[in-house]
Formats: C-alpha cells, structure tokens, sequence
C-alpha cells in the first residue's frame, strides 16, 4: 500500500471558510481577479489548466449558461494554477483569502495549495459541496503567505478530487484574492509532540495577543491563559493526548497535541518489535522532526523506500541515491531508527518500463536491490523484494500476476542480494493469507520460500472480526512450515487503519486496532511489523488512502505535524510491553480479551472488550496492580477482600502485576454511569454506586474530573455519588474515568461514556405534495435536561431565498418543536444547498448546512406527476470518455410505493445497449443502481443497494450491499420488467421493504440514490448519476432524501 463518529478536534476551523450563497460576493476593487469568461477577463490573475494539459480552450465549459474552466477527470490535470501580478501584492502582506465561484455539484471536493513562507504547495482542509445544483461561492483562508511562483510557476493551485478517489470534473467561473485585514494565527512547530517536562508550542498571530485553552482525552480543562510571546510552554503537561483551541477576535484555530514521557533505555534496539512505514521522499522538509518524533514514540524500525528509477537513472548501472534521501537515513541511524529498505517497481531502461520480467530485466532488479542495501552497508542488512507483486496496481509484468512470476524476481533479486551483501536480511511479501491464497500458495509450492531469508506479510484487518489476525498470521505459520519455512521469522512490514468518516474509521478506533494489532502479532510470535503510516499521505481528511497517518499532515495554519491518539497508543503500548514474552491467554468469553505478557510481578495483561458498551472485572490478587489507559495514565489500585475492580470497555487498557486471575463480574464492589446523551451547554451527570460489604465499609473517596466526594458505604447497602462533569462543546462519544478510594488507596478504576449532542439539535425536514414542494420543516430538539430552549434568533437561507422564522418560541427540556418555513419557485427532484442558523436565549449557537431536496414518492395507485430528468437533474461521472449528450444517455426514473415495497420505474434512452455480463457484475454493462437508507442523508450510515438490468438471460435484480448486514445475492423477492425497444430501455423493478432493510414501509423520510452504467460495447465509459454515493464513494452523506406522499 505504499503510495468521525468522535470529532476529536476542530481542526483548522479558521483554516477554511464555507458560504452557500448563490451568487459571487462582491470583489473589493483593486483585489485581484479573473473571470474565467470567453476569453477570459484577467485582472491582475494569470491562470491555466495542468498538469498535463496546459491549453485554456480544452478546460472552457459552462453550467446552466455561466462559461467556467472545469477541472478534468484525468489525475494529471485536476489542476488550475493561479498567479497573482507581484504589484497587485500588498507589501508586508502575510494572509489572504481567496474566493471561489463555483457549480455546485453533489459529492465533489476542492482545495487550495498555496506558496507560503513553509513549502511551495501548503495544502488547506478541503471542501466538500453541498450539493444545490446552483452556482455557489467558498473562500480558503491563506496564512504565512509567501507569493514567490514557486507552486510549478503559481502562486496558488486549485485541486479537484471526490470521495472514493474519483477525480470530478469541478467547474470553476471566477476567483478572487484580498489580503486580509482579519486575525491570522499560525502555529509553527514541526511537530507537535513534546517530551513530558519540556517544549513549547509556538505560534505566529498579527494579533497582539492569543487566548488559548487546553483539554485533555475527556475533553476536561488543563490549562488556559493568554500569549504575547507566541509561546505555550507544555512543560508542566503529564503523558496525553490533548486538544489545543487558539483564539484572537473571531479568528479560532484548534488542533491537537501530545506529551510522551521520556524513552526508557534500552527500549529500542535493531531487535525490537515496533517499526512504521515512512514517506520521507514525500516530505523531506518534515523529516528531521519526524525522525524525532518516532524516536520519542519509541519506534525501533522505519521502512522506507525509493523505488527503481530514483536510484539508477540515465543509463544502466548508473546508480545514485539522493542527498536528502541519504541524510534521512543517516538522521534515522543516529536516532535509534533501523531502516528496513523497501523496492519497487520498474525503470524505463528495462523490459520497456514494466515491472521486469525478461532475464535481463530480471537481473537488472536484483542488482538494483543489492546496491541499494550495500550503498547503507552497517546502517542496515533488511530489505524486502518489491511491494504487492500480487495487486494489478503495483505490477505490470508481461509475466502477469501469479506466484510463479514473482519467483523469478524474487531468486534474481536474493541472490544478486547475498551476493553482494552476504548479511543480509531479504524479505518479500507472500501475498494475502486469506480469501484466494492462491498467490501465497503457488509462491510455496514452487519453492520460493528459499529465496528469503524473512517472510513478509501484509495484513489489513480493518473492521474485520478480533480473530481475524490471529488466523492470518496462523495460516501463513502453517503454510510456510509445510513448505521449507520452519524456523523462519514471520514479519508484517504493513498494517494500520484509516481515521477517514466515510470509510467508517475514526481517531479512536485507530488507536484501539493499534494496540489491539500489536499485542496479536506479539501474541503470535510476529518479528517485527511496522504501522502503515507514521504520516497522513495527504490533507483530505475523509479519504482512506490519506488518513492511515498517525500524525496529521500540515494544513492551514498549523504549520507542521499534528498527533492523533494513535501515536500516543504506540508510546505506551512499546513502553509497556517492550521485554516481556508472551505468557498466555486469559479465558474470558467474547466480547473481551485479556493477553499476558512477562511473568511474576512483572506480567502486564491487555484487556479490552469488542463490544460498545462496557463490562466489569475482577482480578484476583494480594497486592497492588499498576493500570495504564492507552493515553499513557497510570494509576495504581489496591485490592479490596483479595480483589480489583476494573471497566474494561473497547479502549485497552495495560494491568501490570501478580494477579492470579481475572474473570467478569455482574455483581461488581462498584460501577459508574454517566447521563447519555449528555448536551454541550450542561454538565454531565455521572454516578458512582458503590455495593457495600465489611470488606469495604467506611469512609469512601469517589473522583471524577478532578472533583472527590466522600461517601460513607454501609454494610450490605448501595451507595450512590454524583458529580458534574464540565460540559464539552465537542460533539460525539466523551468518556468520563471515576475512582474509589478507601483509607487514602485507590481501590477500583470505572469508566463511562456519553453521546454528547448540540443543546439544541437541528434537523432539516423537506415539506411537499405529490406534485411540488411546499415548504423547509426545521425540527428543534432541546436536548437539554432541565432548562427550557428559547429562539433568540433563526435564520435560514435556501436556493437564493432567506428570512427569519420562531423568535421568541420556547421549547421545553427533552422536547422538539417543528417550525414550517414556506418556500417558493423549488422544484422536484433537484438538489437544493440551506443553512440554518440558530441563537438560543442562553447564548449557545449551532448551525446547520447541508442539502435537501424535495422528491416524491406516490402511491402505486397514483401516476407520478413528475420525473427525474437525467440529461438535466443528474450528472455525468466519466471513466473513458464524456458525456456524449442526451442520445447517448438520457432518460426520465421516478418511484411509487405501496403496503408491500417501492417501485423504481426508468425509461433511460441509450444510442448502443451493452450487456453481457452476469448478475454480480451487472454494473459493468447498461444497467440500473439503486441506493436507500432510512432517514435524512447520513442519519445512517449503512444503505441496500441493488442494481438492475436485462441480461441476455432476461431481466435481473441483484443486491450489492445491505442495510442489516443480510446477504448480498439475488434480491429476494424482487420483480423486474426490463424491456428495450426503439433505443429505450424500460425498467419497472419493484422490491419488498424486507428486501430493502425495512420491516415495513418506512414512515418518514429516506435518503436515496439512483445511477445509470453506461457501456457502449468497449467497456464501463461512464456512469449518469442522480444524487451521489453509489459511483463516487459509497456513502449515504451524498444521498438525496424522498417523501412518501399520501
């Protein structure tokens, strides 16, 4: 792979300013702009398309009459690069804010790369579209600008890209530039993890002065104060993960930030267990506070490389490594970091530029591999044969894709290695260990395990169940050793887990896997693995191939490295269990876990639990037991009556000492609840009960967010304390830690967790008839406990139309009020961009942005009155070619329902009809797929998807993914009369609710998505897509919701 449920952090909030009005703000006179008319009316901006293509006429395009430049759906030239005129820059000038016109298409993103005083294309967070089908305008905020052309010639370029990786055609008509007189606050640090007892965070602000607040993992106040100096020192912090919120004026920048306790001696060495995948070529101005930082973390082992052409170039035999390439590895040696080298994948002088095959370009690898060990000859003996020889994506072989071709590189390559380096340490990756290990087997059977010295795996487990490394790693154990590799060490030189939402990932989960990851692969004699990543390999914070980083790539206005809880996962976890074997498995029934390591007083357990809830623990033992949450808290617990009291929840959590046993308990000496859900606008309520015996009866100390009450617990009596915890204002799963303390010792550690929501929630509600839109239902839910909500202000905005609406309304605690705001002029079927904006009388705030759309689904007994018009409601997604107008694909779908399920009727013309495929890939000829989950887009995150289509074996309805988790296959009960005639193909589909995920029909409103395959005899050219989240992303966030009409 080399290449949130919990909002943990308000990153960059003012690194990236969102509108959704309609029409262009007004521009400043003497900003710079361009209109990208025909020709196009340049005001002190040069601009032009690229990379690859560069010619202005090919990017001229128009969307609803408005000439633009579009972006194109080659990842070459997703690019339009802007430079400003040097005398239209305001001398001193150091932020700026650059507005962006553009066609608001559901599902696309956009960024901004800039020239700034740090690097050449600082990145900023992107932008995802509402979604409205109108124009609309955003604005990316610039800081430490540093406007030199030193961004390929520009100043500034401009970056398309969509969820799943699919490169969008953006439509760009007019952009700005101002230089701003508002607050810019920059922080400057390389890397924002701090040895404990040392550092500070530096910032740069044109303010005079910086407000800035520290909480820590339970979003609990640490510290506070106000900056002059552009210094926060971070030396009296304790180990943690904590969140950083900046403030001067209006101007907010929040980021994340963590203290790791000094490395203990001896913990890294060229033996230890724990490496992590690098990308220093991506970064090398980063590479120097990154070394440092792993080295703190406690990393033994990076794997970095520099495939083929980047180290023999020009002619054969003309080797040579790059300076900053050789200064990082230097930087890694010096800092305790052994390289494991990494090759790939195929150089221009051999074999015409594929991955090599022909003996003299199978040689030419090896010989290539061999120079690159010995060019670090007593730096390091570890390098691995290529990457993924078994993905189509790394390998081009005229030899193909098997086992059998990878043996011959894999012998050239070992033994021109040994050669030249007879110490050294060859790996290769034997391919997947489950599925169809078909490649790892023929790899086996063909001998090829005697062409390493090491065998290398990589294993993604993902959201796969717990046991699921255990087999993989069991399987390859048990295959290699029935193949000659008995005695061989196994290493997993890859495994990690995205944080990207739209994957389903998230901070914390990453962090969980990752201990969990590690105490598996140690569990099951591992060698050594290594993190897939150290560093997120971009800034789009929703994609999975950019998000695998335990550290977050500079964005905005932080300047440098920003941690996640994975990081400060890994300090602990290597400083917990570096030295201790594996000792064996405690028997605790599913969902927990429980692994020792060491023995005596030194054994360490990891205890977690798969579940969403949490469970209690008993340990056996007669003396003290040292816990360590996976932020690196300590806490040392006496036993009461020969037993501790632990919540083990899916945050593991390390148990060092004598205990004997561990074993669940329902009937635990004390247990903890907090109030869930819990608002952002009132303290948390969380209640300790305390089970009372002679064995614990007395004085009790009970602590929770640093607040103690004493209790005094009475033989065979409950005893509850509640205590307040602060509220947070940040949203998701907060997890709140309470002790018990008896004559001064801490006796039992219990944790709770609460869903914190908005104090009062908003959700957009599109009103209608069968025939048009009547009006925008905006339900407020006060979700406080004991105080009314009052309205001190509501504002709304949609499709050009704004207004105010509820002054003065009051909604009791734990109530919801729906307030119907009429609207006029809006049409089925479209995607519609609204804001709500509401003030509460207490002073708390909370907005709403999203799209809406107001589409119809009637009874059966009732003829739609109107239709989805392909050629102008959906858009076109291209994979070869563009859209050839409304006689290559075009068309007219609505949908009816009825007691029994919903009917999805089509008539889609089509020049050329292609189907040939069977129903599992029907998607890949003219067909029809269809997307429903229950409730507003993105209230859930699981949909049923199904396509549909004629078959030469006649019409089929097939399922590809569902909402409960039942069975893909055949759509159980479905009918489909598909028919073609006269270039239109008919479809009338009608599926039961069950067979959708719903146990009848759904009363309020579903979110919903419908695409058309386009396949003219030469393959998938393209897709026409309605709403969003079936061929750009799989996600229901792009989904469009639908009324059920009476």
């Amino acid at each position: 792979m080399l290449g949130s449920f919990r909002r943990l952090t308000a990153v960059l909030a003012a690194g990236l300013l969102a509108a959704t009005q309609l029409v262009a703000p007004a521009r400043a006179a003497g900003d710079p702009g361009i209109v990208f008319s025909s020709p196009v009316a340049a005001d002190g901006i040069t601009a032009w398309p690229g990379d690859a293509d560069k010619t202005p006429e090919h990017a001229a395009s128009s969307r609803l009459g408005v000439p633009c430049w579009q972006t194109s759906n080659d990842p070459k030239d997703q690019y339009i690069y802007l430079n400003l005129d040097a005398a239209r820059i305001p001398a001193g000038a150091t932020d700026a804010v650059l507005t962006v016109n553009y066609f608001d298409t559901p599902g696309q993103q956009l960024t901004a790369q800039y020239d700034s005083v740090s690097a050449a294309f600082t990145p900023l967070p992107w932008f995802t579209f509402p979604g409205s089908g109108a124009w609309a305008s955003t604005q990316f905020r610039m800081s430490n600008i540093n406007f030199q052309n030193r961004a390929n010639g520009a100043d500034i370029r401009l970056m398309a890209n969509a969820p799943g990786g699919v490169i969008s055609s953006v439509c760009i008509s007019s952009v700005s530039v101002s230089f701003a007189d508002t607050t810019g606050i920059t922080v400057t640090n390389q890397s924002l993890v701090f040895q404990q007892g040392s550092g500070s965070v530096t910032l740069s602000s044109t303010a005079p002065s910086v407000a800035w607040s520290i909480t820590d993992d339970q979003y609990l106040p640490v510290a506070s104060g106000n900056t002059s100096t552009g210094s926060i020192s971070t030396a009296s912090l304790g180990a943690g993960f904590y969140n950083l919120r900046l403030t001067a004026g209006d101007t907010v920048v929040a980021t994340t930030l963590a203290v790791i306790p000094p490395l203990p001696a001896g913990t890294q060495s060229p033996q230890g267990k724990w490496g992590v995948n690098t990308h220093m070529n991506h970064y090398y101005n980063l590479s120097s506070a990154l070394i440092r930082t792993l080295a703190l973390t406690g990393f033994s082992h990076i794997r970095e490389s520099l495939e083929w052409p980047r180290i023999e170039s020009g002619s054969p035999g003309n080797y040579a490594v790059d300076p900053q390439e050789d200064a990082v590895i230097a930087d890694a040696k010096a800092n305790g970091l052994t390289p494991l080298l990494g090759t790939g994948y195929r150089n221009p002088l051999y074999d015409g530029g594929h991955t090599p095959s022909t003996p003299e370009g199978l040689a030419a690898y090896g010989r290539y591999q061999s120079w690159w060990l010995k060019h670090f000859a007593g730096t390091t003996n570890d390098i691995g044969t290529y990457n993924e020889y078994y993905q189509p994506g790394f390998n081009d072989s005229a030899c193909g894709v098997t086992g059998a071709c990878f043996v011959q590189l894999m012998k050239a390559a070992y033994e021109q290695t040994h050669a030249d380096n007879p110490n050294a340490n060859v790996l290769a990756d034997v391919g997947p260990n489950k599925g169809d290990t078909s490649f790892r087997d023929q790899i086996l059977s063909l001998g090829g395990l005697a062409y390493v010295d090491t065998i290398d795996a990589h294993i993604y487990t993902f959201a796969g169940p717990e046991g699921d490394l255990d087999t993989q790693i069991q399987s390859l154990r048990t295959a290699a050793d029935a193949h000659g590799g008995a005695g061989k060490p196994i290493w997993i030189s890859e495994e990690g887990y995205p944080t990207a939402p739209s994957f389903g990932g998230s901070m914390l989960d990453q962090a969980r896997k990752s201990i969990r990851n590690d105490t598996i692969m140690i569990a099951n004699n591992v060698g050594q693995f290594y993190w897939y990543d150290a560093l997120n390999d971009g800034t789009n914070l929703d994609d999975k191939e950019s998000t695998f980083g335990l550290l977050q790539a500079p964005a905005g206005p932080i300047a440098g490295m920003a941690p996640k809880p994975g990081l400060v996962a890994k300090a602990t976890t290597i400083r917990a269990l570096t030295g201790l074997a594996y000792s064996g498995r405690d028997t605790l029934a599913a969902p927990l876990y429980s692994y020792r390591f060491g023995s005596g007083t030194s054994t360490t357990r990891v205890l977690w639990s798969t579940a969403t809830g949490t469970s209690s623990v008993q340990l056996n033992t007669t003396s003290p037991l040292e816990v360590t949450d996976m932020y690196g808290h300590k806490i040392t617990l006496t036993p009461t009556a020969g037993v501790v009291t632990l919540t083990v929840d899916q945050d593991p959590v390390f148990v060092k000492g004598a205990a004997t046993s561990v074993a669940v308990t329902t009937a635990p000496q004390a247990t903890v609840a907090a109030a869930d859900p819990s608002n952002s606008q009132e303290p948390t309520a969380v209640t300790v009960t305390i089970k009372g015996s002679v064995h614990n009866a007395g004085p009790a100390a009970v602590t929770v967010a640093g607040q103690t009450k004493y209790a005094l617990v009475l033989p065979g009596k409950k005893t509850t304390v509640t205590i307040p915890v602060p509220a947070s204002d940040t949203l998701g799963l907060r997890h709140v830690v309470a002790t018990v303390s008896r004559l001064g010792k801490t006796t039992a550690r219990l944790v709770a967790w609460t869903s914190v929501e908005p104090a009062t929630k908003i959700r957009v509600v599109p009103q209608l008839t069968a025939t048009a839109p009547t009006g925008l239902g905006v339900e407020l839910t006060n979700t406080r406990a004991s105080a009314s909500a009052t309205i001190q202000d509501l504002s709304w905005t949609i499709a050009g139309q704004h207004g105010t609406a509820g002054a003065g309304q009051s909604i009791a605690p734990g109530q919801k009020a729906t307030i119907s705001i009429p609207v006029t002029g809006l049409a089925p079927w479209k995607a519609y961009a609204y804001t709500v904006d509401l003030t509460t009388s207490d002073g708390n705030k909370v907005s709403a942005k999203g799209t809406t759309a107001f589409d119809p689904i009637v009874p059966s007994a009732t003829t739609p009155a109107t239709s989805i018009n392909l050629a102008t409601d959906a858009s076109w997604i291209a994979f070869t070619r563009p859209w050839g107008g409304a006689a290559d694909l075009s068309g007219s779908a609505n949908f009816q329902y009825d007691a029994t399920g919903l009917t999805i009727n089509a008539a889609v013309t089509d020049d050329v009809f292609a189907q040939t495929e069977t129903a599992p890939n029907l998607w890949r000829g003219d067909s029809l797929q269809f997307a429903i989950s229950n409730g507003l887009p993105g209230e859930n995150a699981t949909a049923t998807e199904l396509g549909a289509a004629l078959l030469p074996t006649g019409p089929a309805v097939y399922t590809f993914g569902t909402s409960d988790g039942s069975p893909t296959g055949t759509t159980p009960g479905a009918t489909a009369a598909i028919t073609r005639a006269d270039g239109v193909t008919s479809y009338r589909v009608k599926v039961p609710w069950a067979a959708l995920g719903f146990t009848s029909q759904p009363a309020g409103p579903v979110a919903i998505s419908l695409a058309l395959n386009e396949n003219d005899g030469a393959g998938r050219a393209g897709a026409m897509q309605w709403a969003s989240g079936i061929v750009t992303g799989k996600t229901t966030t792009l989904f469009l919701p639908a009324t059920f009409t009476g």
